[in-house]
C-alpha cells in the first residue's frame, strides 16, 4: 500500500481543497452537529480539521496504520480551535479498531484507491457504521485528468491528441499493474459500495481546478508547488518507461510521448518568468460517493 508524508499530506490539501469545495462536500456527506466520524486512513486529521470546523458537539477519530502520521497530526493539530474533538487510533482498514454500529458518518480520502480489496474495507466501514449512517469515500479517476499549458503568444490551445489520451490510460494500468494502486478507481466505486452491501449510493463528480489565482501565487513559488505535487508520484525514467509499458505503450508511442512533454518542458521554462499560476490549468477529477446503511 502506498504510503505518504506529512509534509506531501499537508501541502497537496492546501491546494485541492478550497472555500467552495468544503461546504458543497459537508453537505454532500450530511454533515451536522452532534456526530461521532470516523476517518479510515486519516494520516495527519486533514479531513477531520475541516469536519471539526463544520460541526459541533462531535466526537472524531482519525484511523491509519502509520504511526508517524497519526503522531505528527496530533501534534500539529494543538494550534486549531476545534482539534480537541479529535483523537487518533492505529489500525487497518481491513480491521477497523471499532465495534458496529458506533459512527454516524464513517468517511475515506484517496484509501480505496491504494488498497488491494476495496470491496473488504468497504464493508468494514459500513461494519462500524450506524443503521441509517452514511459511508462517505472521496476517490480519483486520474483517467480523466488532463492539463493545459498555453503557449506565451497564445497559440497552440489544444495540445491534446490522440497519443497524449492513450498515454494517460496507459499510465493507469501501468501505475496498477507495477505499483498495484488503482488511480483510476473513482468512477468504478459505486459498483463496488453494490459489492460490500449498499442498497442507497448518491455519487457526485468533483472537478478540482488547480489554477491557484493570488492566494496560490503570493503563498508558493510555481517550481516549489510542482515539486511538493509530484513528491508522491516521483519516478525515474526507467520506472516511468515500464509503468507505460505496463499499461500498453508501444516503444514507438512512448519515444514519441518523451517528445511531446519535453516540448510542453521548454514551454513551461519559457513563461515562467511572466506566468501567473491561474494560467496553468490542471483538471482533477475527484469522485464522491456515500452510501446509507
Amino acid at each position: 500500500m502506498k504510503t505518504w508524508d506529512a509534509e506531501y499530506l499537508e501541502f497537496s490539501r492546501e491546494y485541492m481543497w478550497n472555500e467552495e469545495f468544503e461546504p458543497a462536500l459537508c453537505s454532500i456527506m450530511g454533515v451536522r452537529d452532534g456526530m461521532t466520524i470516523a476517518d479510515i486512513g486519516s494520516g495527519i486529521g486533514a479531513l477531520l480539521l475541516f469536519l471539526s470546523e463544520y460541526t459541533q458537539n462531535s466526537h472524531l477519530y482519525g484511523v491509519d496504520t502509520n504511526c508517524t502520521l497519526l503522531k505528527r497530526g496530533s501534534e500539529s493539530l494543538k494550534m486549531y480551535p476545534h482539534s480537541n474533538t479529535i483523537q487518533f487510533v492505529g489500525g487497518d482498514g481491513m480491521r477497523i479498531p471499532f465495534k458496529k454500529n458506533t459512527f454516524d458518518l464513517v468517511t475515506a480520502q484517496t484509501l480505496l484507491c491504494n488498497v488491494e480489496d476495496p470491496v473488504s474495507v468497504l464493508k468494514e466501514m459500513r461494519r462500524i457504521a450506524r443503521k441509517g449512517g452514511l459511508v462517505c469515500s472521496i476517490e480519483p479517476d486520474s483517467a480523466l485528468d488532463l492539463n493545459f499549458i498555453p503557449d506565451p503568444d497564445g497559440s497552440d490551445t489544444d495540445r491534446w491528441d490522440f497519443l497524449r489520451w492513450k498515454a494517460q490510460w496507459a499510465y493507469c494500468r501501468g501505475v496498477r499493474k507495477v505499483h498495484k494502486r488503482d488511480i483510476a478507481i473513482g468512477f468504478r466505486v459505486p459498483s463496488l459500495y453494490r459489492l460490500a452491501g449498499f442498497a442507497e449510493i448518491k455519487v457526485r463528480g468533483y472537478l478540482g481546478i488547480l489554477h491557484g489565482g493570488e492566494f496560490l501565487f503570493n503563498r508558493f513559488e510555481l517550481q516549489e508547488l510542482f515539486k511538493s505535487l509530484n513528491k508522491g508520484e516521483s519516478y525515474s525514467e526507467e520506472e516511468m518507461q515500464t509503468i507505460y509499458k505496463a499499461g500498453g505503450l508501444t516503444q514507438e508511442e512512448y519515444e514519441k510521448l518523451k517528445i511531446l512533454q519535453e516540448e510542453d518542458g521548454r514551454k513551461i521554462q519559457k513563461i515562467l518568468d511572466t506566468i501567473r499560476l491561474n494560467d496553468f490549468v490542471s483538471y482533477h477529477k475527484m469522485v464522491i460517493t456515500v452510501g446509507t446503511k
